[in-house]
């Protein structure tokens, strides 16, 4: 599964002056391995196609032998351009499947500690037991901080 590049402000000063409020629900512990079916994949759903220009012979090879229902066609990529593709049916596991997860529906865990991303860490930070006192401590903190902007 491909991440989205996180985008953030330089900080304009040290990590030290910054406080992170953060949330957890970490993959190991609140999801576990999901079906195509279960998470409504789109590849499942759909089928989907591998083009086969400049896709590597190892590839091509294994995407043959995965043992999953494909023909060898044409799919139109846009108007008038057409590629060479293997053609796989829907109702079958994609080849994604192993990144699959659903939620397991505990509670999160929340933190509040020193520092930004460039140097939080929640072992470092102080847990609370209650989705409620987090909350109140992040908005004590948003209240001094706006104290302090008001002061000039």
């Amino acid at each position: 599964m491909m991440q989205r590049p996180v985008t953030r402000a330089t900080p304009l000063m040290p990590t030290q002056a910054y406080r992170t409020f953060a949330v957890r629900s970490p993959l190991s512990t609140h999801h576990r391995r999901a079906t195509c079916a279960e998470v409504d994949c789109a590849d499942y759903i759909n089928g989907w196609y591998l083009a086969l220009d400049g896709l590597p012979e190892e590839l091509l090879f294994i995407a043959k032998n995965a043992g999953k229902r494909y023909h060898q066609g044409e799919v139109e990529v846009s108007k008038g351009v057409s590629v060479k593709a293997l053609i796989f049916e829907a109702g079958q596991a994609c080849f994604r499947a192993s990144t699959h997860t659903k939620p397991l529906e505990r509670p999160e865990f929340f933190f509040a500690g020193r520092g930004d991303f460039r140097s939080f860490s929640h072992r470092k930070a102080q847990q609370f037991e209650r989705p409620d006192q987090f909350v109140e401590t992040f908005a004590q903190h948003l209240d001094a901080l706006k104290r302090e902007i008001e002061k000039g």
